[in-house]
């Protein structure tokens, strides 16, 4: 662990001091005037091994999968304390965050909430993207004599990745370690998450490593993130030994690991890859098969370069599937068209579109203003907005900026002056490029 732990810290200079500052609490583990981590209290914690099984279909898939099941499988719960968890997770499962803290009050009040309570508040709260909140709530356990475990941190390591605060994820990881809490499979695969976001590969590596020497046994999750890491540093040909490692150590891949490997080759216009990637997918029979999210992958990076042969190509790939396109399919597809200079194809696709009773988005109409508006067809561009505003769109940033510019580019200042008034008067949002 010590050699992984150097990696963290070294990775980043500030760590050390990051981690006096960002965990607020004075007392406990560490305070503002400390600068060595070596200082850090450390107590003779260790966790109990918490299995963790999701269930899927019950209402809170907007929860980290690994978490579901702790409310359930915890052990040493008592009765009511599992009829507590359950009311809870009734809650949130509803996205109703504040009867589900109003509850929480209860089970304070009446000194019934304990580490498993706690736990899968932190959790639920930090999904929902409140951060303090929920560090709050590790503070709170601690001042109540409640010792925070590994689902703790490792439910906090998350929120701080999803929040993007790579500082916090490791400083939280290395006060988990000075406090000898035992991380798991989910920790890891939370603070490779960090590393993935960055294309530190490194370090995405070691952790794997490190998992390896210590027997915790890897999942797909933690695969998958790897995978995550190649493709944002590029590295394509360790990208395609993923398959392979997770073959040799008998985890099955899932959609989300195809679905990196497709969208990972198609941005780097390796496309005969992706869809020999493709294949392979259908191949799979512990998965459903590629659906429409698989295609919509390929679909959005034809649309980035304007590949209109390969966009084609998915659509009737789709229809072969017998799947049913969505309103991002066709959005895709015209958006290549768009690219492109194909407008005509681009008004094919949008009358398709229409014949299947699909309503344009904002997103459809943007990418067909923007395009006009670059190949100086701004009246165009200003007819397709008027059609947006009628099909009940509201023209967003993107709209109003493409307009703007393109109304500049054609020295049609006076009414580039007009359109960025009206803009303002209808408070949307304006940035260095408006």
């Amino acid at each position: 662990m010590a050699c992984f732990i150097d990696a963290v810290v070294l990775h980043r200079e500030d760590i050390r001091r990051e981690l006096a500052v960002c965990l607020r609490r004075p007392d406990g583990y560490v305070n503002r005037k400390q600068r060595d981590i070596s200082r850090v209290p450390k107590l003779d914690i260790v966790a109990p091994s918490i299995p963790i099984r999701p269930v899927p279909g019950d209402g809170t898939e907007f929860l980290d999968p690994e978490f579901l099941e702790h409310a359930k499988s915890a052990p040493n719960t008592t009765p009511d304390c599992r009829r507590n968890l359950k009311m809870l997770r009734t809650l949130v499962s509803r996205q109703n965050m504040k009867q589900a803290i109003m509850y929480m009050d209860e089970l304070r009040s009446a000194g019934k909430a304990n580490v498993y309570i706690y736990n899968f508040m932190i959790s639920a709260i930090g999904r929902f993207g409140d951060i303090d909140q929920a560090l709050e709530l590790k503070e709170e356990m601690e001042r109540r004599k409640i010792l925070p475990d590994t689902f703790t941190y490792s439910a906090l390591i998350s929120a701080f990745s999803r929040a993007n605060k790579p500082t916090k994820s490791e400083a939280m990881f290395i006060e988990m370690i000075s406090r000898k809490v035992k991380p798991n499979v989910v920790t890891f695969g939370a603070l490779m998450s960090v590393y993935a976001k960055q294309g530190l590969v490194d370090l995405a590596e070691q952790a794997m490593d490190h998992m390896e020497k210590e027997n915790i046994e890897k999942n797909a999750v933690v695969y998958n993130t790897l995978a995550l890491a190649y493709a944002k540093a590029g590295c394509l040909e360790k990208l395609k030994g993923v398959l392979n490692a997770m073959h040799m150590h008998s985890v099955l891949p899932d959609s989300t690991t195809y679905n990196t490997l497709i969208n990972s080759f198609c941005e780097n216009d390796d496309y005969e890859t992706a869809y020999a990637y493709l294949e392979s997918m259908k191949q799979a029979a512990w998965i459903a098969g590629p659906d429409v999210v698989t295609f919509n992958i390929f679909l959005k990076q034809c649309a980035k370069k304007g590949n209109v042969k390969h966009a084609n190509r998915v659509l009737e790939l789709i229809q072969s599937e017998n799947l049913k396109p969505s309103v991002v399919t066709y959005s895709s597809l015209i958006n290549a068209y768009a690219k492109a200079g194909d407008f005509d194809g681009a008004d094919r696709s949008l009358k398709l579109m229409r014949s299947k009773g699909l309503k344009p988005n904002v997103v459809t109409y943007s990418s067909l203003i923007d395009a006009r508006a670059k190949r100086g067809e701004i009246n165009k561009a200003l007819r397709l907005r008027s059609d947006m505003e009628e099909d009940g769109q509201l023209p967003n940033t993107i709209t109003w900026n493409s307009l703007i510019n393109g109304l500049g580019n054609a020295c049609r200042v006076d009414d580039a002056e007009k359109l960025f008034l009206e803009m303002k008067d209808k408070n949307v949002s304006r940035t260095i490029d408006t």
